[in-house]
C-alpha cells in the first residue's frame, strides 16, 4: 500500500500516482508480457493448446489478489445449446480462467476480456523475431500474440494491482478473465463465461485498436468457392475444363465485387476510416496434369445493419453472377460458408462507458481521443447480443497480426495501464 495515497476528489494527484506506479513498474511489466508471449498457445482449428498459457495467468491473477475460476466449457450449463454456440471445435485441455477483484460495494462492475488463443506461428520463418521470444526490440515487443492480444491482457491485470497498490477507491467488482476459441471466429469461449456468470455493467475487449476507443466492431464470414472441372493429362489432345483458369475469372469479377461493396456510404460511427475489408485468403489446387478441383477462400466483413442473410445473399449473387462466362462452361461451381457470422455491433457512442474511456485517455499525456468503430470483427458481439455487458474496444498498435514478426507497440501498452487504471478508478471508484 503506498504512504501517499490521493484523495477521493483530487483527480490530478490520483493520475499522477497512477502514472509514478505505471513507471515504475515498466521493466516488470514488459518482462511479464514477454514470459505469457514465449509460451505458445495456438488455435488450430479444431484443437488448441491455451493451457499452459491460461494456468500461468491465473498464478498471475492469484500473485495479483484476484479470486479465480479456472473452468472447462462442456461443464458450463447451456453453452452448446445456445443459438450462437458453434460447434466442430474440441475443448479437452482447453479451460477459461477468470480472476475476479472484489469491490467494497456500491460501485458499478467492469470486465477486461482477452482471448489467450493465438493464430498458429505460421507462416515460417519470422525474419525480425522468433515467433515467441517476447523481445523488446526499439520501440515494439515482438512475437506471436504480442499485438493480437495477449500483451494487453497483461496490461489490463497490471492496472488493477496499480489501483489497489495505491488504495485508490474500487467499489465495483473487477473482472479480469482470458478466454479460449476466440480466433477464427471461435468465441465459445466468450460464451461460456457469459453463461456462467461473469457479467459487468461494461466490459473492455483489448483486441488491438491502435489506442482507439471502439464502441462498434465489424462483422464477417470466411467462405469457399469450391470450382470442380476435368482432370487428367492432355495425352491425347482432351478438352478438359480446367478449375484453376476458372478460379482466375472468378478473382478477377471478385475485385469487382469488392469494390462494389467498399463503395457504400460509411455509418457515423465509422467516419473517417476505412470501408470493410473483403479479402481472399487463399487459392489451392494440385494435379500432376490438370487439377481435378481449385478451392478459393476468401473473407467478407460488413457493417452495422447488414445481417447475416443480407450477407449470404450479397455473395450468392455474386457466384450467380460469375457462372454464365465462358470461361467457367464446364465446372460445376459451389459456395459454402467456412465460419460462423459474426454480427457487427455497436453500444453507441454516447455510452456512459465510452465517455469514461475518453476522459482517461485525455488525461495521458501524448494521447489524442479518437472514437470511432474498430475496423475488424471480434467477440464482442457475444456481450452486445447475448449478455447484459455492453462492451468497447481499446487495445494497442502494432502491426502482423496472423503474420510473421507480429509486434506490439511498446508505449502504446504502458499507456494502457494509465488508461485502464484511471477507467478503473472513474467507473468503479
Amino acid at each position: 500500500m503506498s504512504s501517499a495515497v490521493p484523495q477521493r476528489g483530487d483527480q490530478s494527484q490520483t493520475a499522477a500516482a497512477i502514472d509514478a506506479w505505471v513507471d515504475s513498474h515498466r521493466d516488470e511489466l514488459l518482462r511479464v508480457m514477454g514470459d505469457l508471449i514465449q509460451i505458445p498457445t495456438e488455435n488450430r482449428p479444431p484443437v488448441g493448446e491455451e493451457l499452459e498459457g491460461q494456468l500461468y495467468f491465473k498464478k498471475l491473477l492469484e500473485q495479483h489478489g484476484a479470486e479465480t475460476d479456472l473452468f472447462y466449457l462442456h461443464d458450463v450449463e447451456g453453452l452448446e445449446e445456445h443459438p450462437v454456440y458453434w460447434p466442430g471445435r474440441e475443448y479437452a485441455n482447453r479451460p477459461n480462467v477468470v480472476g475476479r477483484f472484489p469491490g467494497s460495494g456500491g460501485g458499478r462492475s467492469l470486465g477486461f476480456s482477452s482471448h489467450m488463443d493465438t493464430a498458429a506461428r505460421d507462416p515460417l520463418p519470422w525474419e525480425e523475431s522468433e515467433p515467441f521470444s517476447g523481445e523488446v526490440k526499439g520501440e515494439r515487443l515482438y512475437g506471436r500474440g504480442s499485438y493480437d492480444m495477449k500483451a494487453a491482457m497483461v496490461s489490463s491485470l497490471f492496472a488493477v494491482r496499480a489501483v489497489r497498490d495505491l488504495g485508490l477507491p474500487q467499489r465495483g467488482d473487477v473482472i479480469v478473465e482470458s478466454v479460449v476459441d476466440e480466433e477464427w471466429g471461435g468465441s465459445n469461449g466468450t460464451l461460456a463465461a457469459r453463461l456462467r456468470g461473469y457479467n459487468a455493467d461494461a466490459f473492455v475487449i483489448p483486441e488491438p485498436s491502435h489506442m482507439v476507443i471502439c464502441p462498434a466492431h465489424l462483422g464477417v464470414r470466411l467462405f469457399r468457392i469450391t470450382v470442380r472441372g476435368q482432370d487428367g493429362m492432355r495425352f491425347g489432345g482432351e478438352g478438359l475444363a480446367n478449375p484453376v483458369l476458372a478460379i482466375s475469372r472468378v478473382i478477377r469479377a471478385f475485385e469487382e465485387f469488392a469494390a462494389t461493396r467498399q463503395s457504400a456510404p460509411l455509418p457515423p460511427i465509422y467516419a473517417g476510416g476505412n470501408p470493410a475489408p473483403i479479402d481472399i485468403q487463399g487459392v489451392h489446387a494440385e494435379g500432376y496434369g490438370v487439377p481435378r478441383e481449385c478451392t478459393l477462400d476468401f473473407n467478407v466483413h460488413c457493417m452495422l445493419g447488414e445481417t447475416e442473410e443480407s450477407l449470404n445473399r450479397s455473395v450468392q449473387q455474386f457466384v450467380e453472377s460469375v457462372k454464365s462466362h465462358p470461361d467457367l462452361q464446364g465446372v460445376e461451381i459451389k459456395l459454402e460458408p467456412t465460419s460462423r457470422f459474426i454480427e457487427p455491433t455497436s453500444i453507441g457512442a454516447d455510452h456512459p462507458i465510452v465517455a469514461c474511456a475518453s476522459d482517461a485517455m485525455s488525461e495521458v499525456p501524448g494521447r489524442e481521443v479518437v472514437v470511432r468503430g474498430a475496423p475488424f470483427a471480434c467477440d464482442g458481439f457475444v456481450f452486445n447480443r447475448h449478455s447484459p455487458s455492453p462492451a468497447l474496444i481499446l487495445g494497442p498498435g502494432g502491426a502482423r497480426a496472423h503474420a510473421a514478426d507480429e509486434f506490439a507497440l511498446v508505449e502504446d501498452l504502458v499507456d494502457l495501464g494509465r488508461v485502464y487504471a484511471r477507467m478503473i478508478t472513474s467507473w468503479c471508484g
